[in-house]
Protein backbone atom coordinates (compact mmCIF):
# COMPACT_ATOMS: atom_id res chain seq x y z
CA UNK A 1 0.00 0.00 0.00
CA UNK A 2 1.34 3.39 -1.00
CA UNK A 3 1.74 5.90 1.90
CA UNK A 4 -0.44 8.98 1.71
CA UNK A 5 1.51 12.09 0.73
CA UNK A 6 1.51 15.03 3.11
CA UNK A 7 -0.41 17.88 1.48
CA UNK A 8 -0.02 20.69 4.03
CA UNK A 9 2.88 22.04 6.02
CA UNK A 10 3.17 24.82 8.61
CA UNK A 11 6.36 26.88 8.50
CA UNK A 12 8.25 29.66 10.26
CA UNK A 13 10.29 32.28 8.48
CA UNK A 14 12.98 34.71 9.66
CA UNK A 15 15.81 36.61 8.11
CA UNK A 16 17.65 39.86 7.62
CA UNK A 17 16.66 42.39 4.97
CA UNK A 18 17.92 45.71 3.72
CA UNK A 19 15.82 48.56 2.38
CA UNK A 20 16.39 52.05 1.01
CA UNK A 21 13.91 54.38 2.70
CA UNK A 22 13.94 57.94 1.32
CA UNK A 23 13.71 60.85 3.74
CA UNK A 24 14.72 64.48 3.90
CA UNK A 25 18.34 63.56 4.64
CA UNK A 26 18.85 61.44 1.52
CA UNK A 27 18.35 57.72 0.96
CA UNK A 28 19.66 55.86 3.97
CA UNK A 29 19.99 52.10 3.90
CA UNK A 30 17.93 50.52 6.68
CA UNK A 31 18.22 47.01 8.05
CA UNK A 32 15.01 45.10 8.72
CA UNK A 33 14.38 41.85 10.59
CA UNK A 34 11.42 39.99 9.05
CA UNK A 35 9.85 37.04 10.87
CA UNK A 36 6.55 35.23 10.61
CA UNK A 37 4.59 32.05 10.16
CA UNK A 38 2.44 30.43 7.55
CA UNK A 39 0.90 27.27 6.23
CA UNK A 40 1.17 25.90 2.72
CA UNK A 41 -1.13 23.41 1.04
CA UNK A 42 -0.42 21.37 -2.08
CA UNK A 43 -3.80 21.44 -3.91
CA UNK A 44 -2.69 19.37 -6.92
CA UNK A 45 0.58 17.93 -8.23
CA UNK A 46 1.49 21.30 -9.72
CA UNK A 47 -0.55 23.89 -7.80
CA UNK A 48 -0.20 25.11 -4.24
CA UNK A 49 -1.59 27.80 -1.97
CA UNK A 50 -0.14 29.38 1.18
CA UNK A 51 -1.27 31.80 3.87
CA UNK A 52 1.51 33.83 5.48
CA UNK A 53 1.77 36.55 8.12
CA UNK A 54 5.11 38.32 8.60
CA UNK A 55 6.24 41.17 10.83
CA UNK A 56 9.11 43.50 9.96
CA UNK A 57 11.14 45.17 12.71
CA UNK A 58 12.87 48.30 11.42
CA UNK A 59 15.62 50.34 13.01
CA UNK A 60 14.22 53.69 11.94
CA UNK A 61 11.46 55.90 13.27
CA UNK A 62 10.91 57.65 9.96
CA UNK A 63 8.69 55.28 7.93
CA UNK A 64 5.61 57.35 8.73
CA UNK A 65 7.48 60.63 8.06
CA UNK A 66 6.34 62.12 11.38
CA UNK A 67 8.59 64.51 13.30
CA UNK A 68 7.82 66.09 16.67
CA UNK A 69 6.53 69.18 14.81
CA UNK A 70 4.23 67.30 12.43
CA UNK A 71 3.09 64.92 15.19
CA UNK A 72 1.19 67.69 16.98
CA UNK A 73 -0.75 68.51 13.80
CA UNK A 74 -1.29 64.82 12.96
CA UNK A 75 -2.59 64.05 16.46
CA UNK A 76 -5.01 66.95 16.23
CA UNK A 77 -6.42 65.65 12.92
CA UNK A 78 -6.28 61.88 13.57
CA UNK A 79 -8.79 59.69 15.30
CA UNK A 80 -7.76 57.70 18.35
CA UNK A 81 -6.97 54.60 16.22
CA UNK A 82 -4.60 56.46 13.88
CA UNK A 83 -2.27 58.08 16.39
CA UNK A 84 1.41 57.26 16.29
CA UNK A 85 4.26 57.29 18.76
CA UNK A 86 7.66 58.76 18.13
CA UNK A 87 10.91 57.12 19.19
CA UNK A 88 9.62 53.54 19.32
CA UNK A 89 11.08 52.37 15.97
CA UNK A 90 8.56 51.56 13.27
CA UNK A 91 7.16 48.10 12.50
CA UNK A 92 5.04 46.88 9.61
CA UNK A 93 3.42 43.58 8.75
CA UNK A 94 2.29 41.63 5.70
CA UNK A 95 -0.57 39.17 5.40
CA UNK A 96 -0.81 37.34 2.13
CA UNK A 97 -2.37 34.52 0.21
CA UNK A 98 0.23 33.07 -2.11
CA UNK A 99 -0.54 30.89 -5.14
CA UNK A 100 2.22 28.72 -6.62
CA UNK A 101 2.55 26.68 -9.78
CA UNK A 102 5.35 24.16 -10.35
CA UNK A 103 6.76 24.53 -13.87
CA UNK A 104 9.59 21.98 -13.64
CA UNK A 105 9.17 18.73 -15.53
CA UNK A 106 10.12 15.30 -14.25
CA UNK A 107 13.75 15.83 -15.32
CA UNK A 108 14.09 19.06 -13.35
CA UNK A 109 13.02 17.81 -9.94
CA UNK A 110 14.95 19.11 -6.98
CA UNK A 111 16.62 16.26 -5.05
CA UNK A 112 15.23 17.65 -1.79
CA UNK A 113 11.70 16.88 -2.99
CA UNK A 114 12.37 13.56 -4.69
CA UNK A 115 10.82 11.50 -1.88
CA UNK A 116 7.70 13.72 -1.92
CA UNK A 117 7.25 13.29 -5.68
CA UNK A 118 7.67 9.52 -5.39
CA UNK A 119 4.86 9.41 -2.80
CA UNK A 120 2.31 11.35 -4.87
CA UNK A 121 2.77 9.36 -8.09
Amino acid sequence: MKPKAKTSSPYLTAGLAMSVIPNTGGYPVQFIIPFGAGIKYKATKKMGIALEWTFHKTFTDNLDKLTPETLQLADALASEKQKTQLFNKDWYSFVGIIFTFDIAGKRGLCPAYSSYHKQIR
